[in-house]
């Protein structure tokens, strides 16, 4: 006689249940990996983009500097 048991069929929906579950953490942290990785490169960005700022804020000094050492003479 070939049946299918209450208990197999629980155990079916719980496999399937917990699969999902897995498969959807996954996704989740692929989905968070990216996120970071694109916080990273933003931060990356400014921080290039800083550094910019603070090479012409030092040229600038620099000139600044310069001119009032050739007006004092």
């Amino acid at each position: 006689m070939i049946g299918i048991g209450f208990e197999h069929v629980i155990g079916g929906i719980i496999i399937v249940l917990i699969s999902a579950a897995v498969l959807g953490i996954f996704r989740l942290n692929g989905k968070f990996i990216q996120f970071e990785a694109t916080i990273k490169a933003k931060l990356d960005a400014f921080e290039k983009w800083t550094h910019s700022i603070d090479k012409r804020v030092n040229r600038l000094e620099g000139l600044h500097l310069n001119k009032s050492e050739t007006e004092g003479r």
